[in-house]
């Protein structure tokens, strides 16, 4: 299987990280923060809120400690697309993730994704 991710390489001021994975089977979103303190691998509810955009709730699955991942709608990755940053709430930890590049790493990532197949979804 073919996959298309975007990463942030640097942790933000906060030292949160973040990266996508997308491949045919849908978007992946992972963010990581000393924050959030999992204490078990049980599923929880994260809501993100993009600038100036709609707080979504979606599901989280903690895969470490202080990491997660979340399947992404289409329609968040979209939001995102016009917003500066998006803010992550999950338990009692939140940050707030910069997006002041993501518009060109988008146009890649897209760029991949139409060469891994029209299979995707989102």
């Amino acid at each position: 299987m073919h996959r298309c991710t975007l990463s942030r390489a640097k942790p933000t001021a906060e030292g949160a990280t973040y990266g996508f994975l997308i491949d045919g089977q849908g978007s992946l979103f992972g963010v990581a923060h000393q924050s959030f303190a999992f204490t078990s691998p049980t599923k929880l509810e994260a809501t993100l809120t993009p600038a100036g955009g709609v707080a979504s709730k979606i599901t989280a699955e903690p895969v470490s400690n202080i990491r997660a991942n979340m399947t992404l709608p289409r329609a968040m990755l979209d939001q995102l697309q016009t917003s500066d940053h998006l803010d992550v709430q999950m338990g009692k930890g939140k940050v707030r993730l910069p997006f002041d590049d993501f518009n060109a790493a988008r146009v890649v990532l897209e760029s991949c994704v139409q060469k891994i197949g029209t299979d995707y979804k989102a």
